[in-house]
């Protein structure tokens, strides 16, 4: 059966409902009241848990006991509880304290029940009785009960007295009648009723494996004290790069370090798998190679093999300082983006994942494992696997079966503990693994805005055994070399609970569980820099048997290598109308970027930049790469503005002024009286030799937020933001991180965008679709950060958006982060001289 678009989320709801009548919210937070319930929230920065006991709900407040909490953006707490056997997750914003040392909380606007099983059950007969069983309990007890409802992941039991699912971990399972009579097999109970069906009888579920978890993986985390420490030295580096080429391509944007300069030599090798399909890669090494151990690094989802330059490089220079020898392979996947074997009706950009295949990603590994092994030029005598994101899965099935010392050691990055919960995570709760396994059939969907065959991709993953939490614990198990497993404390896609449970299952002597104070993204910012040395440093105690120190690259270097790297490729052209088009009005044309703008933490974002501006009664803005309004609406809003006040809205996309306007005039907006103007023109202004049709010295204030970042020439923009300003007129640009991360972002944005919400501020036909449409914007915006990382567009942090602003011969600059927690957003004010 082929599921429409339109019910994918009716789909979803089996994995994850929503609560969101306030009658119904109070009474759920009353039992639990009732109840003494624990709520418990987020890890604090000493890593205690915030937890949390209601004391009292009365109309729109909940007043809580508090213990741990920490100071958050606008007082938000992700709290969670186990209520009736059910998994509640809500949002609590902070109202302020009271005399009695209690908390005010807003009643939450929606509560989430997410459903603990990971995949259907089923009624055993007709009076919902299966065969007998024991239970063999970790205090020695044995309960001998029958199953009710039976899945391929978990069972229903029913059993006399009570198990204590607080108490127990794994239980071991023997079934003692029917088709699987001797039968043993391991549980792990996720919850427990008593006396549902039955006076002084339990109900339990059980989650079934056929690996119990040996223990829940420890966590070392690096605090964001010690990374600040430890960052220092790739400060001082970034000043002294910027300072030799602050003049050239730092200020310069998007034109590459290294232009005048000789081009480094990529060295790019060919060779094939068993099927005869080429595999292109960028092989280095420093040392004699041949002999030396090699470091194999499979493409993260979407990405290129040009992606991890940094990490590459950063390998090579921390095996050269410690004298040692190493190999460093990078590929690009087949029928995957990139130079390698792909169909040719998948060439054309936006399609090359369509015939992509979780075992087509596993023997591209094993593929290279046999050229770097068998080629007379390398011999490779151990291999470290390095994965990124999703390429855990098919890097765990690599580290699983190759038994005979080739792979000496694993590292997954951010990785993906199962596939079925990252699709989950990544498609906005779409459960694709359990519909297919309903017969639901999607065809072509668009993930992380790279559009690929569920169907094809996902039917090859469950007929593999490459898919299920179930699959992931089943490989671990069998995995007897070395695994480190870097987490990023703030990465919305990834879920630390699952990787600790997955580390568990084996032997787990030499694995090690390292939280690290970032977000999903790793690729040039000074987080990234440091997580390369700590994996160069893993790798050196994999292969060599002893610890060497990480050691950045020269940067003025490496910029030079991206770039060749780069330039070696056929530029694809890229449509910037349609692109910003769809990002700012939506694809359909009726909501867009007002998803973001909307947030509690585009507000934040916001009110910097507006700080920043220091506005007055009766001045002239220039809005430079207005969008639809945000900067207007947020005035409007809030009461920050005066009649007076003047707003020149530019940017090259009409539809978006047009938007802004149509807001403006809305009565619901309170924005009538505000005085505003709209400009089409192109702010490209260093590609073209354009400039910003405005007349010059004519205003007082020139806002552009998340703008220098998507131009050629962002110091010639500068230039003309200097032309527009009076003197002592104000600038206030804003640019996303290095490094930016959308993934805490939009689950952030899930949560907060409620039906509700949506529907009181742009109307309930809108909000009857959110799902769909915040996942059509969660992938237009990674289709931005993908042309950021293939050199189209730029991002800053401060230091960097600061020093530009300088050189254009602005003063008295001031920095600050924004956009969320932690912010991914710099913020840069100044003033022309």
């Amino acid at each position: 059966m082929v599921l429409p678009t339109g019910e994918l989320y009716e789909d979803r709801r089996a994995s994850l409902w929503t609560i969101e009548s306030s009658e119904e919210i109070r009474s759920l937070l009353d039992e639990a009241r009732r109840q003494g319930t624990r709520l418990a929230g987020a890890l604090n920065h000493q890593a205690d848990r915030e937890v949390a006991r209601v004391v009292a709900v009365d109309g729109q407040r909940v007043v809580m006991e508090v213990q741990n909490f920490q100071e958050r953006p606008q007082g938000r707490h992700r709290l969670s509880l186990d209520l009736g056997g059910r998994l509640l997750q809500f949002e609590a914003v902070e109202q302020g304290q009271r005399s009695d040392g209690t908390k005010e909380f807003r009643l939450p606007r929606v509560i989430f029940i997410v459903e603990r099983r990971e995949a259907d059950r089923k009624g055993c007969d007709g009076r919902g009785r299966g065969p007998r069983v024991s239970l063999h309990l970790g205090d020695g007890r044995v309960l001998e009960g029958h199953v009710v409802d039976e899945g391929t992941c978990g069972l229903g039991l029913v059993v006399p007295g009570a198990v204590g699912s607080g108490e127990q971990e794994w239980i071991r399972i023997r079934f003692l009648e029917g088709e699987r009579a001797g039968q043993e097999i391991f549980g792990e109970v996720r919850h427990e009723a008593i006396g549902e069906q039955r006076s002084g009888w339990a109900r339990i579920g059980v989650r079934l494996s056929e690996v119990p978890s040996v223990s829940f993986a420890s966590v070392e985390r690096i605090d964001q004290g010690k990374a600040r420490r430890i960052a220092s030295e790739v400060e001082t580096r970034f000043r002294l790069v910027k300072a030799a080429v602050r003049q050239s391509a730092w200020a310069l944007g998007s034109r590459m370090v290294g232009r005048h300069i000789a081009t480094p030599e990529v060295p790019v090798v060919d060779f094939r798998d068993s099927r005869g399909e080429g595999i292109r890669a960028i092989v280095d090494h420093v040392g004699n190679p041949r002999g030396a151990p090699a470091v194999i690094m499979p493409p993260a989802w979407g990405k290129t093999k040009e992606t991890l330059s940094p990490l590459a490089e950063t390998i090579l220079e921390t095996f050269r300082k410690a004298g040692e020898s190493v190999v460093v392979a990078r590929y690009d996947g087949i029928r995957r983006k990139g130079e390698s074997f792909n169909e040719p009706d998948c060439l054309i950009p936006g399609r090359e994942f369509t015939r992509f295949t979780i075992s087509q990603a596993l023997r591209d590994i094993r593929s290279t494992l046999d050229y770097l092994h068998s080629s007379p030029t390398f011999g490779a005598r151990t291999s470290i696997l390095v994965t990124f994101s999703a390429s855990a899965i098919e890097g765990r099935r690599a580290a699983a079966m190759e038994q005979d010392g080739r792979i000496g050691g694993w590292i997954s990055v951010v990785g993906a503990p199962d596939l079925q919960y990252a699709m989950r995570v990544l498609s906005g709760g779409v459960d694709y693994y359990a519909g297919l396994r309903r017969g639901f059939r999607f065809g072509e969907q668009e993930v992380l805005g790279t559009l690929m065959d569920i169907d094809l991709a996902g039917l090859d993953a469950i007929g593999n055994e490459l898919a299920s939490l179930e699959d992931a614990r089943r490989d671990m198990a069998q995995i007897r070399v070395p695994i480190t497993w870097i987490h990023g404390k703030y990465d919305g896609w990834m879920n630390l609970e699952r990787v600790q449970d997955v580390l568990g299952c084996g032997d787990p002597r030499g694995r090690r569980l390292i939280e690290i104070p970032t977000g999903h993204q790793l690729k040039t910012s000074r987080e990234a820099l440091e997580t390369f040395k700590l994996i160069a440093s893993e790798i050196g105690r994999m292969a060599l048997g002893r610890s060497i120190r990480g050691v950045v690259p020269d940067l003025d270097r490496l910029e030079r290598r991206r770039a060749a790297e780069r330039r070696r490729l056929p530029r694809v052209p890229v449509d910037l109308r349609t692109l910003w088009k769809d990002y700012l009005v939506g694809r359909d044309g009726r909501l867009g970027i007002e998803l973001m703008t909307a947030s509690e933490i585009y507000d934040d974002l916001m009110m910097k930049q507006v700080e920043g501006l220091q506005l007055f009664p009766g001045c002239r803005i220039a809005d430079l790469g207005s969008g639809t309004g945000a900067l207007a609406q947020f005035l409007a809003s809030r009461k920050l503005w005066d009649r007076m006040v003047t707003i020149h809205e530019v940017d090259f996309v009409r539809e978006g002024l047009l938007r802004s306007r149509e807001r403006l005039l809305d009565p619901r907006e309170g924005a009538a009286q505000l005085q505003a103007r709209a400009v089409v023109a192109d702010l490209n202004v260093g590609r073209a030799r354009l400039y910003v049709p405005l007349k010059s010295g004519a205003y007082d204030r020139i806002h552009a937020g998340l703008l220098l970042s998507y131009l050629g020439g962002p110091a010639e923009f500068l230039a003309e933001a200097q032309r527009l300003l009076k003197p002592g007129g104000r600038l206030v640009v804003s640019s996303l991180r290095r490094d930016a991360d959308i993934s805490k972002i939009y689950r952030d944005g899930i949560a907060e965008m409620s039906s509700e919400k949506v529907g009181r501020l742009f109307g309930a036909e809108i909000a009857g679709g959110i799902e769909d449409r915040l996942r059509r914007f969660l992938n237009d915006g990674a289709r931005i950060l993908d042309l950021e990382e293939r050199g189209h567009f730029r991002f800053w942090d401060e230091d960097e958006l600061g020093a530009m602003v300088c050189a254009a011969g602005f003063s008295s600059i001031e920095t600050e982060r924004a956009f969320g927690d932690p912010p991914q957003a710099v913020v840069v004010a100044a003033v022309r001289r």
